[in-house]
């Protein structure tokens, strides 16, 4: 009269009622997994879609920033070489005047005023060509 061993866990877990929630629940998350999936791949399709889309854009802007980076690079070549031409031409303007200069001291010794005077008038065509530059 005891109840097999099987049939007393049916009876005590109501196993027969449960397995109906059970697979509901597995259809249930199958169902919710499958719709996060599908959601997932159509974001990660739209993500590469639109980054696929800007990558000529990218390009061309790149293009032209190289361009524009070359272009400056060459503007700087430029520019020093002519601050490197006008920087050679005061240091020989400059060794002129001290060259005069030097010379007239030594030429003229009475007194501050006239050695002032004596450097500028030697040197005047020299200093207006500083100021050419």
């Amino acid at each position: 009269m005891a109840m097999p061993y099987i049939s007393k866990i049916s009876v005590i877990t109501g196993i027969g009622k449960i397995e109906p929630i059970i697979s509901d629940c597995k259809t249930s998350l199958r169902q919710e997994n499958e719709e996060l999936y599908i959601s997932k791949v159509i974001q990660l399709s739209n993500s590469v879609a639109f980054f696929k889309s800007i990558i000529p854009d990218m390009r061309k802007a790149i293009a032209s920033a190289e361009k524009s980076i070359n272009l400056l690079e060459n503007n700087c070549q430029h520019l020093e070489h002519i601050i490197s031409v006008k920087d050679k031409k005061i240091i020989t303007l400059v060794d002129q005047i001290f060259f005069k200069t030097k010379y007239s001291i030594v030429m003229c010794k009475p007194g501050p005023e006239i050695e002032i005077f004596q450097i500028c008038q030697n040197s005047e065509t020299v200093i207006q060509n500083i100021f050419e530059i």
